[in-house]
């Protein structure tokens, strides 16, 4: 059966031109009232709307003066129509009076979909173009009364829940519409789109089926009832980092390397940037101190550009020859901390001096991994669009890189409420030089 067509803004998905002509006498009759010809463009509330099949279009038409019918019509659609021919005759009373219009769309099991109206119509005067009617169309199936849409995360880090997808890999989410009791409405329809169909593709608009694509990193993908609620999903591709890639070991010391397994973020485009990390093993802060201490940087550039900002602190340290492509307007500093264990947000300044504009604290709750949420405030109130890498290791020395080789892992906001998570402190320090060596502030601070 057809389906009508995605429709993102208000574009005509069926244009249904109709003509109702004056049967009073010739063009050159005082006594002809005219013509009553038009184009009915439905207007669906969501960019779901495609998803539902429509089998055929009922028309209703009623003359104001008197309230009669003067046509009630169903027409058939034809796969892969856009438009419908309809012409009628019917005898005008003034060349002024008007109608109203009334459309109703069934789907092939013989059920009402959607209806608009009743719209006023006028009759064309005076050689003008016919106007097409725009007929905002209301969806009356399955689910109406649907209030919400939540879609079934398959991985959790903090309190935020995501999608983690390798390259190409397909995974089919759960997505369930509820009324305002909360209670689920089987059979209502949901449709799908990526917000970066380069990070995550939606094959079929109708089914809950994403896919990775080729780049690395994270954008959203939104969940869309037909009567306008929304949830998006974020999703996370390309986050693996190979096992047993470390620079050198510092067994002999007695310490635990750092072995990075996943690396990367998320945003909500509103509030935070979220930046999680995965060891091989648990590790600890240089706060809490041990031998499974892990120090280094995160780069983060805001504006994406790697001709912009200062050289990131990964291709400083990094022993693989590649780069990370990136031109950095602030880092977290993971080799230092405050006095209550939270770690700075160091904003590079074009003097090439660091300036700490606030600090994070570290949440360690999976011992394997770092997760951290930074305010958007403290990145120059950003939109949440960034790319990442990092640098990790002892204290002696760095061990491993994310992402290896040449690239970035690439966070596309998904412009989505996110939980809050624990506060960050605000401050402004004097700004200081860039400092390279490794070890230099590698010690904990109280």
């Amino acid at each position: 059966m057809p389906r009508l067509p995605m429709l993102r803004t208000a574009i005509p998905a069926l244009l249904l031109a109709v003509s109702f002509l004056g049967c009073r006498g010739d063009a050159t009759d005082p006594r002809d009232h005219g013509r009553l010809t038009f184009a009915v463009a439905p207007l669906f509330e969501s960019a779901a709307a495609g998803i539902v099949d429509i089998d055929r279009i009922q028309i209703v038409l009623v003359r104001y003066s008197d309230e009669s019918i003067v046509l009630d019509t169903i027409i058939d659609i034809p796969d892969g129509t856009d438009e419908v021919q309809l012409d009628i005759s019917v005898e005008l009373e003034s060349p002024d009076e008007f109608f109203f219009l009334t459309l109703t769309l069934i789907d092939p099991q013989g059920q009402v979909a959607f209806i608009g109206g009743p719209i006023d119509v006028f009759p064309v005067t005076g050689g003008q173009q016919p106007p097409t009617i725009e007929v905002p169309l209301q969806y009356v199936g399955v689910g109406a009364n649907a209030v919400a849409v939540v879609v079934t995360p398959t991985d959790m880090v903090g309190q935020v829940g995501f999608v983690l997808l390798d390259f190409g890999q397909s995974v089919t989410l759960e997505a369930v519409a509820i009324d305002a009791n909360q209670t689920p409405i089987p059979g209502t329809p949901i449709g799908f789109r990526s917000l970066d169909p380069a990070l995550v593709s939606v094959p079929d608009e109708g089914v809950p089926t994403i896919v990775g694509g080729s780049t690395r990193g994270s954008a959203g993908v939104v969940a869309e009832l037909l009567t306008g609620p929304t949830f998006t999903m974020p999703v996370v591709v390309g986050a693996v980092d190979p096992l047993g890639d470390t620079f050198e070991t510092t067994a002999s010391d007695g310490l635990v390397v750092p072995d990075i397994i996943q690396f990367g973020g998320l945003s909500d485009g509103t509030q935070f940037l979220f930046i999680g990390i995965e060891f091989e093993d648990v590790v600890s802060t240089i706060f809490d101190g041990g031998t499974n201490t892990v120090v280094g940087f995160i780069d983060i550039d805001v504006d994406q550009d790697p001709a912009t900002g200062a050289q990131p602190l990964t291709d400083a340290f990094r022993q693989d020859g590649g780069s990370a492509n990136l031109g950095i307007e602030y880092y977290v500093n993971l080799q230092t901390t405050d006095e209550f264990g939270q770690y700075p947000i160091e904003q590079v300044n074009p003097d090439q001096t660091t300036t700490i504009v606030g600090y994070v604290p570290p949440d360690l709750s999976d011992p394997f991994t770092l997760f951290l949420t930074i305010p958007l405030a403290l990145l120059g109130n950003d939109d949440g669009n960034v790319n990442l890498a990092t640098v990790l290791g002892t204290q002696p020395e760095p061990t491993d890189i994310s992402p290896d080789g040449s690239g970035n892992f690439s966070v596309r906001a998904i412009n989505s409420a996110a939980p809050i998570s624990s506060p960050a402190r605000t401050v402004t320090i004097t700004p200081r030089p860039l400092v390279r060596p490794w070890d230099h502030v590698a010690r904990r601070q109280q």
